[in-house]
């Protein structure tokens, strides 16, 4: 009986086959050593026993012996703690006293290969799959037993499949980990670089190196795009300047043969009346700077824009142009967090002029600052939350010049802008739909230009008022939404297909904004609606996807915020607006 219970305190700690092979190789008299040295991708292998000399008052580890040896402790060499994994002399330790203990002092050759088996777990489970603990070649004295750890290191980086990336291109993202001790979990934040770079898609996995204790680690080029082009039609505009607008987008993946991205982008209003337009042309460029974590961004824009409606006769035309520079570093790539902070500066320019015969109606800003931005994107190990954080600091110097005929006075002034948003999205699986909150936030020292404020209306903001209805210096847009992934409602079948093209949702927006002028205006809005997104593949390389949206506002008040006099009040039932997008990209 305590023989029984021997065998089922081992079968909980040591696993089900193990211990089930030890009671059949105990009672048919067979020893078997055989060393299990990695999961998933990696083989099993023999371990490679070397008989030792035989002495009479000295017990030897032979392979296939079936001896029974008394073990009084166990000597553990070549530990190299790593405390980050879970890896310590300590915890190692008290897993062999634990199983041990269990065992007892009189041991097979078999029992003792089950103890260094359990702790290669340890090591497999920390994340390091080629990390084995094995019984090397000894003679037992005085009862004593050694067991080595055996840490490969990667000794190459083998890239499979065709690409425009070469193999130094990808060998440098995994450049820090040759010659290494590596961990699962630091190979699968490079791979996550590597899968960073414009257009492609790789997955990865281990296997035995050319040279004795060494890993090879393998990238399987999965799929690669060379280059992509957008085609957008949306009613985002200002209705002034032409709300129907189109978008054509190039975008050019590992053009100079080094992981960088160019994108080239121009839209063009459409459909609006002759004194409205507006044409917009960008450029972007983005490349890697001495290692895959770190790269340079450049941003060129310039929206030429001509104001019509009910200001066609002053014949108002304006240009808006920013230019932009950029140092990212990505501080984080695992698969539960990743995040990265940028060191920016960029320089903003708005010019309006009339075609009158004064210069009365004559504007023009320049902003130029440099800022400082954080993003955080987390998702726990099999958590339904994930949340994203931005905090973006912007210090800045701006300018304002007014025509001569106006007789208002030039104004210049340096600005601490401060923008935080915080994204919280929760799949509740139960409904199949998912909940998702968003809050931005921004803050200003003084009154701001108009090219620095925050606005409260339009499609990413209160999406029951029209684009450009309010903007302001300091303020905070929150929006809570209901996504339905799943309308079971529907039956199965049609749930399933319907849920992967088409994901309808409710939202609530909800905003308060400040201006910090004269006037100090404060404005409180809110409103809701109903909207859908929708995603269908016609191929591999075409897609049509876009969301339409029908939302009304249910409360605008605008008040003066040292009086508390309210200065305006609107009928929410005059505000409501619908927008839609639909793109093409192949």
């Amino acid at each position: 009986m305590s023989k029984l219970l021997k065998y089922l305190r081992l079968l909980l700690l040591c696993g089900p086959l193990r211990a089930l092979s030890r009671v059949l190789l105990h009672g048919w008299s067979v020893l078997t050593l055989v060393v299990s040295v990695g999961v998933g991708y990696v083989p099993s292998a023999q371990a490679e026993i070397e008989d030792m000399p035989a002495s009479s008052d000295v017990a030897p580890l032979v392979h296939g012996s079936n001896a029974t040896l008394l073990v009084r402790q166990f000597l553990l060499e070549g530990v190299v703690e790593r405390a980050s994994a879970g890896i310590t002399l300590a915890r190692l330790d008290a897993s062999i006293h634990e199983l041990h203990n269990i065992q007892g002092v009189q041991l097979t050759v078999l029992d003792i290969h089950h103890i260094a088996d359990a702790l290669t777990r340890i090591y497999h489970n920390a994340g390091y799959p080629f990390t084995k603990v094995i019984v090397p070649a000894q003679e037992i004295i005085e009862g004593r037993v050694t067991l080595q750890v055996v840490e490969p290191t990667v000794g190459s980086i083998h890239v499979r499949g065709g690409s425009s990336y070469d193999q130094a291109q990808m060998e440098s993202a995994f450049s820090s980990v040759i010659g290494e001790v590596v961990n699962a979990k630091e190979v699968e934040t490079l791979v996550r670089r590597v899968n960073g770079f414009p257009g492609l898609s790789t997955f990865s996995y281990f296997s035995k190196g050319a040279k004795p204790n060494t890993t090879r680690i393998n990238i399987k080029i999965q799929k690669e795009v060379s280059w992509q082009v957008l085609a957008k039609v949306d009613n985002y505009g200002v209705e002034t300047t032409g709300q129907t607008r189109g978008l054509t987008s190039f975008t050019l993946n590992n053009p100079l043969g080094f992981a960088d991205q160019l994108s080239l982008g121009i839209m063009q209003s459409v459909g609006a009346e002759e004194e409205e337009n507006t044409t917009y042309g960008s450029f972007f460029y983005r490349a890697p700077l001495f290692h895959s974590a770190f790269s340079v961004g450049l941003l060129a824009s310039n929206n030429q824009f001509d104001i019509g409606r009910e200001f066609a006769d002053l014949g108002l035309q304006g240009e808006a142009s920013i230019a932009r520079a950029d140092l990212r570093y990505l501080w984080s790539s695992s698969r539960s967090l990743s995040g990265s902070v940028m060191v920016y500066g960029d320089a903003k320019r708005s010019e309006l002029q009339s075609e009158l015969n004064t210069d009365v109606l004559d504007k023009e800003e320049t902003s130029n600052g440099s800022g400082l931005l954080l993003t955080v994107n987390y998702r726990g190990e099999g958590s339904p939350l994930q949340q994203k954080l931005f905090i973006d600091i912007y210090t800045g110097d701006y300018e304002i010049e007014y025509g001569e005929d106006a007789a208002i006075v030039a104004a210049e002034d340096s600005f601490v802008k401060s923008q935080v948003r915080y994204q919280l999205r929760w799949d509740w699986l139960s409904l199949y739909s998912q909940i998702q909150w968003d809050i931005r936030a921004q803050h200003s020292d003084v009154a701001l230009p108009s090219i620095e404020q925050i606005s409260a209306s339009g499609p990413y903001a209160i999406r029951g008022l029209e684009t450009g209805f309010y903007s302001s210096d300091n303020g905070a847009i929150t929006s809570l939404q209901w996504r339905f992934m799943h309308p079971s409602w529907l039956g199965d079948t049609v749930s399933k297909g319907v849920s992967g093209m088409f994901v309808p949702f409710v939202f609530y927006d909800a905003a308060v904004l400040e201006r910090i002028a004269t006037e100090n205006e404060q404005l409180t809005v809110s409103g809701a609606g109903v909207g859908v997104d929708y995603s269908i593949s016609i191929s591999d390389s075409l897609r049509v996807f876009g969301r339409l949206t029908v939302a009304a506002t249910d409360n605008i008040e605008q008040r003066n915020t040292e009086t508390d006099e309210i200065n305006m009040t609107i009928d929410p039932e005059q505000q409501h607006a619908v927008y839609g997008e639909i793109n093409v990209q192949f």
